[in-house]
């Protein structure tokens, strides 16, 4: 409206529940000037920051989304992402959808390590055919027989696969 109408919260209480705000029905909203909101209802939680959301323990970052869809993870420290999986076919599965040639990209300064058996599925199966056949320098085709390597655009090396004696 046209003058103050301002709410303030305050405690100096050293409980864990110094601030109590209890809805025995429907949700609750917090709303700072369309700028960022806080609602919860049926049991989600929604965090919608204009500029980003910016989670932290204490006053350190430990997430950071960005209004573009950049997440940041602890800066400049080690992070671990863990899924604790006690049964067979409880995947972690990290997926690039959509109807557009989108690539999933793995990318670091140092190694990328695969620890595990590793199984590259659904691979593309068109393996080059002559001299200059298309291929981007790191692609990794293969057939029955052979293992092909793009190593520059469009230069590819062949292996023959063998069966092991």
């Amino acid at each position: 409206g046209a003058h103050d109408s301002s709410l303030i919260l305050s405690s100096e209480g050293t409980g864990s529940d110094a601030i109590h705000i209890n809805s025995s029905a429907g949700g609750v909203d917090i709303d700072a000037a369309a700028a960022s909101t806080i609602t919860t209802s049926a049991g989600s939680l929604t965090l919608d920051g204009s500029g980003g959301i910016d989670l932290q323990h204490g006053s350190t970052s430990v997430l950071n989304i960005t209004d573009n869809s950049t997440v940041t993870m602890k800066p400049n420290n080690i992070v671990t992402i863990t899924h604790a999986a006690d049964d067979a076919g409880q995947d972690l599965t990290i997926s690039q959808t959509g109807s557009t040639h989108s690539n999933l990209i793995l990318s670091s300064t140092g190694e990328v390590v695969i620890k595990g058996t590793t199984v590259i599925d659904d691979h593309d199966t068109t393996v080059p055919t002559e001299t200059g056949s298309t291929g981007t320098k790191g692609e990794i085709r293969w057939d029955a027989t052979n293992l092909y390597v793009c190593i520059a655009a469009n230069t590819w090396k062949k292996i023959t696969l063998e069966d092991i004696p």
